[in-house]
């Protein structure tokens, strides 16, 4: 795999090649990001009562009651995902590096 640009820039990405992982570049950024969950719930409610009742049709009782509820929950979540190059040769060619990834070469090269 060969990746030639001025500027690479690789949020979260994972990178598994079986030989060689060439990137060539004037500027490299391999950036871990952050996932984030937000769950937010609102329960609302209300009653109504009304009765009433008489002995003699000339008088009346009446009552009445009312019931309101309200509850609300919040939830949040985040985690950081990270990026990673996983090869048996890797190659970085740049002028500047930026390194937040995992970087795994199975293979030492002499020179």
């Amino acid at each position: 795999m060969d990746v030639t640009a001025n500027h690479i820039q690789d949020n979260a990405t994972k990178y598994n090649v079986g030989e060689t992982a060439q990137f060539n570049s004037q500027n490299h950024q391999l950036v871990a990001v952050v996932n984030q969950t937000s769950t937010d719930k609102v329960n609302a409610g209300a009653s109504v009562g009304v009765s009433a009742n008489t002995s003699d049709f000339q008088r009346f009782n009446v009552s009445a009651n009312l019931g309101a509820n309200y509850s609300q929950s919040s939830n949040y979540e985040s985690n950081s995902v990270q990026g990673s190059i996983n090869a048996k040769h890797i190659n970085i060619n740049t002028g500047k590096l930026n390194s937040q990834a995992n970087i795994h070469g199975k293979e030492k090269r002499e020179y």
